[in-house]
């Protein structure tokens, strides 16, 4: 199945496990869900893309739900950054290895890791804008 899944893939480029781990830690799960996303797209797989971007969502919630608990607040937050990237990465391996070993084994080409970091950054900064934007909603609530 993956042998005619190829041909037409081989001209797009992927992002790579290490990219999507990195990616990842920069920006969090916003930026994971939208590399590992991208992949499945080009993988002509949009079912795992769709199930991508709700368990990102689904993360994403949680996360800020953590916010709230005060016992969370001892986790350092670059235990998070870890734990958000290697589980991208792990995703990355078990669902999409195969194809991106026979992608570069086809010649294929990859985005370099600075776009994921670049990726990342713009999450980043979008989680920023909204954290920062409910503060700003809180203060004009509160009066």
């Amino acid at each position: 199945m993956q042998e005619s899944l190829f041909p037409s893939t081989v001209t797009q480029k992927l992002y790579n496990e290490r990219a999507i781990l990195i990616g990842t830690f920069v920006g969090g799960p916003l930026a994971g869900g939208y590399l590992l996303a991208r992949n499945f797209a080009a993988l002509n797989q949009p079912g795992r893309a769709g199930k991508t971007w709700m368990a990102t969502i689904g993360v994403l919630l949680l996360l800020i739900a953590s916010s709230f608990i005060p016992l969370a607040d001892k986790i350092p937050p670059v235990v998070y950054g870890f734990a958000l990237g290697w589980t991208a990465h792990f995703v990355a391996r078990k669902y999409q290895g195969s194809n991106l070993a026979l992608h570069r084994e086809n010649g294929g080409q990859f985005y370099s890791t600075w776009r994921a970091v670049f990726t990342g950054v713009v999450s980043l900064l979008l989680l920023v804008g909204f954290v920062l934007g409910l503060f700003y909603l809180q203060d004009q609530l509160a009066g």
